[in-house]
């Protein structure tokens, strides 16, 4: 008794798909396999082969071998003969390894290469999306133009050198998903049309040495290209530096009331000149990583604590002005912001406006400049995670915070304990949460032994200024300026006991414990106990 041709239906499709999306996923990664070990599109026609009545079932489905995927020619016209006249996908990709390692041989090779340009010439007109190595010289206006049922298109550029094409040139009638990968400065401005919604222009690779070097879309010709997509929804993009030039200002800024989504990576001058000359919707999500320009002795890049405030300054001000939560995420290659207007909540972290999370030492500096660019008035909650913050630089900028807002709330997630006891005596906020956070032993031998094990470990050093929770207890007991702090929390914290707050009870209305590890003896992670509850 055999399955409803429906149901089977069904089944062979899913198989089908799931191995042409997994092809294609393979393809993308940048470390391909050798081609023998490349999953194989059509590994789902077995199935068909379980007896003659399934086969029969599969042949008669014009849409099951709608994915075309270019492996040899014969495979290739088999599976063409089978799809009639239904829509297909075009899927091709010759790993260079595969030729170098003698894997595929080179006449091999060109017959692949010749195929897929076959397919491009005589089945564009019902081909739906195409995925694999592009040269715009295969494209004439004439075979755009009979395009009519492309709508999603993701090619490598070769690096042949710019071509010097007007934008739009080679724009297809339906295109909607244009996933552009360029070696060199390939330009995709000839593929920019209106009905584009959703871009992204990538380097087909990374150079360590200059990360600017693979920025593939000048800030200018990105702008201007923006004009002709009025229908852009989504955005991504690697645009390279405009080497300190001044372009000349936009008379209007170009309209996008549909890009809701905007990634931007490049240096600051870039950044800044896509955003003082687009006219963002309110509820615009925004994703710009800000990367150094410049590069050190050792071809590591540098970071650049203004060049958010590079990218921020002027126009942009008013682009972030009723932003209640953005974010900083630092590396040694500079910084990312990623803001968020109040009209669109579903990004913003709960209970944290502001998402501080910097390894680098000077995020301490760029949170000052924010604070200045931004004039954060309503600004609530702020969150600090994981970062050796440069002291005085950290300590500047909440002085600043302090002047100008009233923090309701505060949490330091994994900062260093020099840095909690110098943004509790800055702070405002009423309600401040501690994680992650590890102290000092108040024992003199266990403090020892801790600085000896922190100063023999591959990431730690030992600030002088490293204080125990005791200490850190009477800091704040001591002090005129924690007046505003009601509630304490502490969670996932070492190297704290109980009798090690009571000189903060009497300044702090609530203290609440969360998951606190006591640690009594030594620093020995093997003794931690976790202790539930120890509030008054």
């Amino acid at each position: 008794m055999s399955l409803p041709p429906e149901i089977l239906t069904q089944i062979f499709a899913e198989a089908a798909r799931d191995a042409h999306e997994t092809y294609v996923r393979s393809l993308k990664h940048e470390s391909l396999p050798r081609d023998p070990e490349l999953p194989r599109p059509y590994s789902w026609i077995t199935l068909t082969h379980v007896c003659r009545l399934w086969r029969v079932i599969a042949l008669s489905r014009p849409a099951l071998w709608s994915d075309i995927s270019v492996i040899d020619a014969d495979a290739t016209e088999e599976i063409m003969e089978r799809t009639r006249s239904h829509t297909i996908t075009i899927t091709f990709r010759l790993p260079a390894k595969s030729v170098t390692n003698g894997d595929l041989p080179w006449a091999q090779a060109d017959k692949r290469m010749d195929l897929y340009s076959w397919l491009l010439e005589t089945e564009l007109h019902r081909t739906t999306a195409i995925t694999g190595p592009a040269m715009l010289g295969d494209f004439s206006p004439f075979v755009v133009a009979q395009a009519t049922r492309l709508r999603a298109l993701a090619i490598t550029a070769p690096n042949i050198g710019p071509i010097a094409t007007a934008p739009g040139a080679f724009a297809f009638p339906a295109l909607e998903h244009l996933e552009y990968r360029a070696a060199g400065r390939h330009s995709p401005a000839p593929l920019l049309g209106a009905t584009l919604r959703t871009l992204l222009v990538q380097p087909a690779w990374q150079d360590a040495v200059d990360p600017a070097a693979t920025y593939v879309l000048d800030a200018r010709e990105l702008v201007r290209a923006l004009r002709g997509m009025p229908r852009l929804e989504a955005l991504d993009v690697r645009i390279s530096d405009t080497h300190g030039a001044s372009p000349a200002p936009e008379h209007d800024a170009v309209p996008a009331p549909h890009l809701r989504t905007v990634r931007l990576v490049g240096a600051a001058p870039a950044c800044a000149h896509v955003l003082q000359h687009v006219a963002l919707p309110p509820d615009a999500r925004l994703d710009i990583e800000c990367v150094a320009r410049d590069v050190t002795p050792d071809m590591a890049p540098r970071p650049v604590p203004h060049a958010i405030a590079a990218v921020l300054r002027g126009p942009p001000c008013a682009l972030y002005a009723p932003c209640a939560a953005f974010a900083i995420e630092g590396t040694d290659g500079g910084y990312v912001l990623r803001g968020w207007r109040r009209a669109d909540e579903r990004y913003a972290e709960r209970a944290a406006d502001v998402v501080l999370r910097c390894g680098a030492r000077e995020a301490g500096a760029v949170l000052a400049v924010l604070l200045r660019v931004f004039a954060l008035h309503a600004v609530e909650h702020v969150r600090i995670a994981y970062g050796q913050l440069d002291l005085f630089g950290a300590c500047a900028g909440f002085e600043e915070l302090a002047r100008g807002v009233r923090l309701r709330s505060m949490v330091l997630d994994g900062v260093e304990v020099a840095l909690v006891s110098c943004l509790l005596l800055s702070t405002t906020a009423a309600d401040v949460t501690l994680e992650n956070i590890k102290f000092k032993p108040s024992d003199p031998r266990d403090a020892k032994q801790w600085e000896e094990e922190r100063a023999a470990g591959p990431d730690a050093v030992v600030l002088e200024s490293q204080k125990s929770m005791r200490a850190l207890a009477q800091l704040l007991a001591g002090s005129s300026t924690v007046r505003s702090l009601r509630t304490l929390r502490l969670r996932r914290v070492t190297n704290v006991r109980a009798q090690d707050v009571d000189a903060l009870r009497e300044h702090i209305a609530v203290l609440e414990w969360d998951g606190v590890e006591s640690i009594d003896l030594s620093y020995d992670r093997s003794t931690t106990t976790v202790v539930n509850s120890l509030a008054p």
